[in-house]
């Protein structure tokens, strides 16, 4: 068992160009997350530190989506 921060890092739910996503539970909450695991050395090219970077950017405008949706009921 490997924990990252208040996570704990469970099995592996893929594996991609930049690193694997793991499933990671809270220790306090219980709540599962998917955790993108990226290589170092992976974001040392320009571009595909930029590829990162708007993966990151998609997912917190999906984030905030969600969490205003949530907010509505």
């Amino acid at each position: 068992m490997i924990a990252l921060g208040h996570y704990i890092l469970l099995q592996t739910l893929g594996e991609g160009e930049f690193g694997k996503v793991k499933l990671g539970v809270h220790s306090d909450y219980g709540v599962e997350v998917a955790i993108k695991l990226i290589r170092r050395g992976t974001l040392e090219d320009e571009q595909r530190a930029s590829k990162v970077e708007r993966e990151i950017e998609v997912l917190r405008v999906g984030a905030e989506r969600m969490s205003i949706a949530d907010d509505s009921n």
